[in-house]
This record gives structure tokens, sequence and C-alpha cells, in this order.
């Protein structure tokens, strides 16, 4: 299986780039669309997608939606964090991420099968005569569920690892 995953890396680094054109110099029709695969169990099996959609460069908001799309699956718990650089990123000092310290969080009792985080762009001062620009980083979580497998944590991958010695994955999103 991570044969496998190395040549989705290729694929996804080249999706991710496709969509860091499609949020840069975005006018006021164009629209910012990332999709990142959701990878639970030591990024074994590939159960859903987190995306990152900003619809125009006038709207203040971004969307951060996590989407099972594999039969059996549900997600008990979200964590998100964004930020500006990747170092207010909570971490550890050994560089794996502080889950329990990111600001965007919820639980999902019974389970669910999408959620999302409506989030303020202003809060990033992006902002810039009218426009949003930067680049953001995101660390995407989630705690699922298949009653077939078991309880498995899962991150949104594009091919970064966190710097410590867990599996935990981050992504970034230039608008």
């Amino acid at each position: 299986m991570k044969n496998n995953r190395t040549k989705k890396s290729g694929i996804l680094i080249a999706v991710g780039i496709v969509g860091i054109m499609l949020c840069s110099g975005m006018n006021s029709v164009s629209a910012c669309y990332v999709n990142t695969p959701l990878l639970a169990s030591n990024e074994e099996i590939e159960i859903g997608e987190v995306e990152v959609k900003h619809f125009s460069k006038y709207d203040d908001k971004m969307y951060i939606i996590y989407n099972i799309t594999e039969s059996g699956w549900q997600i008990n718990e979200t964590n998100l964090a964004v930020a500006t650089s990747f170092d207010d990123i909570p971490q550890t000092k050994s560089g794996n991420p502080k889950i329990g310290k990111f600001p965007y969080k919820a639980d999902h009792p019974g389970g669910v099968t999408t959620y999302t985080y409506t989030i303020d762009l202003d809060d990033y001062g992006l902002l810039n005569n009218g426009e949003y620009h930067g680049t953001l980083v995101f660390a995407a979580h989630a705690v699922v569920y298949n009653p077939s497998i078991s309880e498995e944590t899962a991150w949104a991958d594009t091919g970064l690892n966190f710097p410590g010695g867990s599996w935990a994955l981050y992504f970034t999103v230039t608008f």
C-alpha cells in the first residue's frame, strides 16, 4: 500500500499545484477549490476528502469540508488548525501536532459523513487592496470509525508530514 501512496503523492502534488493556481490571481468570477484525500489508519486507507473552498475575492469566508466517500465510515470528531505559518500550528517540541490545542474542533456523537467549518479569512491578515493574497497552512485531523475495522485517526494529505515521529500531515493553500 505504501508504494501505491507514493504514486498517489505524485499525482496529489500535481493536483495541489493546480489547486494553488486556481486560488492565485482570482478575479470576481473565479473560485478557489482545493481537494485533498482524507487518509485513515496510518495513511493506509483513503476514506474521503477534505476540501477548501473560497468562492470569490470579495467573499471573506472560506469553507473547510470533511467528506467521507467510502461506505461504512463515519466521522466521530474533527480537529482543524489554520495558520499563516507552519510554526503557528500547535506542536510539541519534537514536531508532532497538539491536536487538543487546535482552535477548531467538534464532536459528532453518532457519527457524520460530512462536516463544514466556516472560517473568516479576515482573521489571517490576507486582505490587501480589497483582495485576499497569501498562503495558509492547514492541519485537518479526524477521528473516524468503521464497525468492521475500528476507530482510526485520519489526516488530510498532500504529502507534507509534520517533522515529529507521528504520521500527522498538513497542507498549504495559496490565495
